[in-house]
């Protein structure tokens, strides 16, 4: 079993009144590592 490990910077816009990343946004940052993995 193979690790993946990335880093991503959140802006402004992507972060709620208390400090959370938006669900929305983890699930779009999922979606493109699993597309990285699937072509790798």
């Amino acid at each position: 079993m193979s690790q993946y490990i990335t880093s991503k910077i959140c802006q402004a816009g992507e972060i709620g009144i208390h400090g959370n990343l938006f669900g929305g946004t983890m699930l779009a940052w999922l979606e493109q590592i699993k597309e990285q993995i699937a072509v790798s």
